[in-house]
């Protein structure tokens, strides 16, 4: 019990219909309920607000249907209607062979995965902005000097392809009149 009221996930424990039989502080929390709001109901229809019925009975048939812990991922929402991005996880309660009932994790990774498309917008900027700029601009390693990415006007000057480049340093591709001015370049 103090590991399920201290646990920062949501956690719920269903009887063999799929019905809440206890919650955790942390279920109240994401999905905006009181405890007395969630006694006895089915817990697809607290948590599965905008999903599809049959998305959410097919995980319940899987998670009694075998006696191993089953993961989805799916998009939740709270009760308000605010989109809340979860990781569940059912494990199955056996007893005399029997399935009688689950326990359902929910672990909210709504900033994860906010996070995630934050990154991936930024990149998709710098990309933008690394591609179009007039100047002519590389990436390379430090330490070897290979080029991991060149731009389109650097390779108008150059005069060689983009992939002639990748992967390749200043040196092998000839760019420096005097090689070691390169050597030095790194070291200051």
């Amino acid at each position: 019990q103090n590991l399920c009221r201290g646990s920062p996930d949501a956690i719920a424990m269903l009887d063999e219909e799929d019905r809440v039989v206890e919650v955790n502080e942390a279920f109240l929390s994401l999905f905006g309920y009181s405890r007395e709001e969630v006694a006895g109901k089915p817990v697809n229809s607290l948590v599965a607000h905008g999903q599809a019925s049959s998305d959410a009975e097919q995980f319940s048939r899987i998670v009694y249907g075998s006696r191993r812990a089953v993961e989805r991922q799916t998009v939740r929402c709270k009760r308000d209607g605010t989109p809340v991005d979860v990781t569940v996880i059912g494990y199955p309660i056996v007893y005399e062979g029997k399935v009688i009932g689950a326990y359902g994790i929910y672990r909210d990774i709504t900033e994860r995965k906010r996070a995630v498309e934050a990154l991936r917008k930024s990149e998709e900027r710098f990309a933008k902005a690394f591609n179009s700029s007039p100047a002519p601009l590389i990436i390379s390693e430090t330490a070897t000097g290979r080029f991991i990415a060149v731009n389109d006007r650097w390779v108008r000057m150059l005069g060689y392809s983009r992939e002639e480049q990748i992967g390749r340093t200043s040196k092998e591709v000839g760019i420096w009149a005097d090689p070691t001015q390169r050597d030095g370049a790194i070291e200051r």
